[in-house]
């Protein structure tokens, strides 16, 4: 099945929001039981959605940032098992293989982000010496806009890639 310009635009905003709860961690909506069942819905297969949300969430569980250590991303990792599952047909255990590599790419790009952003460090550290409230809000709230912008991008690309054939 194909996957309309409509429903790759509405990902993608949703993938949006769900990076700035993310980063926000304010409601964990951004958790793959709940990712997966909002992009079947959009994709208009809720059950495939339901069981790669179970999947996913197992797969992702265990796994944690300790120390220096970089893990793959489980958002964009949820949004392509659906997206996999919904156009090849495929079990949610094959799709979720071949998603995989989404959160990996998902998670050089906040990598990058992160060696990028600390050029502000600087401009952080003069407002937090002059009590600039405002100044360090307005830092992290573009940094947050930029990636989610930035998620988003590569959420509508990667949908989209999946359906050359």
């Amino acid at each position: 099945m194909e996957i309309t310009l409509l429903q790759g635009i509405i990902i993608t905003l949703v993938v949006m929001v769900l990076v700035i709860d993310r980063h926000l961690e304010a409601l964990f909506i951004f958790r793959p039981i709940i990712v997966c069942p909002i992009v079947g819905a959009i994709l208009g297969d809720l059950n495939t959605g339901l069981v790669a949300g179970g999947m996913v969430e197992l797969a992702f569980a265990g796994i944690a940032a300790i120390g220096g250590a970089s893990v793959p991303e489980a958002l964009l990792t949820s949004v392509m098992t659906v997206v996999f599952a919904h156009i090849t047909g495929n079990n949610v255990a094959t799709s979720l293989a071949l998603a995989y590599p989404f959160g990996v790419l998902l998670q050089f790009l906040w990598t990058v982000r992160n060696t990028a952003f600390v050029s502000f460090n600087g401009v952080a550290e003069r407002y937090a010496k002059e009590g600039n409230i405002k100044g360090l809000f307005k830092l992290c709230f573009y940094g947050i806009v930029i990636t989610s912008i930035a998620t988003g991008i590569l959420t509508f690309l990667s949908v989209y890639a999946a359906q050359v054939q």
